[in-house]
């Protein structure tokens, strides 16, 4: 089995934990998109969520069940405190030269803009994607940058 050293889908389509170190250490709920991302669906971004990650994507009524109102306020409150007020005005499209011709980052860049967001444009590189696809056969000599990118489980 092969796995992508990876910290997301991020990592994958910009090729490198370097880049997305680079673009997303700063601001790692930054709204991004990609062609996969806005082909079929309602919203053109996808948005981190740490309290879906962690199963705490409740509402009101559910955390009221779960442990009463005072808890339910207090969860909430936690949970959604300053959301707004941290939440930046960018979106970034991650534009790979394989799906370029799709003309996604443009109608990403028109939402964007037509809801007031920054949009920012990044060039993405699928060479993780390749390297899954065409991994060292089992005692072959691994490159030092393979062994950054992938991990090998035999």
């Amino acid at each position: 089995m092969i796995i992508p050293r990876a910290h997301g889908c991020c990592t994958i389509f910009l090729g490198s934990k370097n880049w997305f170190k680079e673009y997303f250490a700063e601001n790692p709920s930054l709204p991004f998109s990609s062609t996969g991302y806005i082909e079929g669906r309602d919203s053109y971004v996808r948005e981190a969520s740490i309290t879906g990650v962690f199963g705490l994507g409740k509402n009101y009524e559910e955390y009221v069940k779960l442990c009463g109102e005072e808890n339910a306020r207090y969860i909430l409150e936690t949970l959604n405190s300053n959301l707004e007020e941290q939440r930046d005005t960018k979106v970034v499209f991650i534009e790979s030269p394989e799906t370029q011709r799709l003309g996604h980052a443009d109608k990403c860049r028109m939402k964007a803009q037509g809801e007031g967001e920054q949009f920012l444009q990044l060039q993405g590189d699928i060479r993780i994607i390749k390297n899954l696809q065409h991994h060292p056969a089992r005692g072959e000599n691994v490159h030092e940058w393979r062994q950054k990118s992938l991990l090998f489980v035999y």
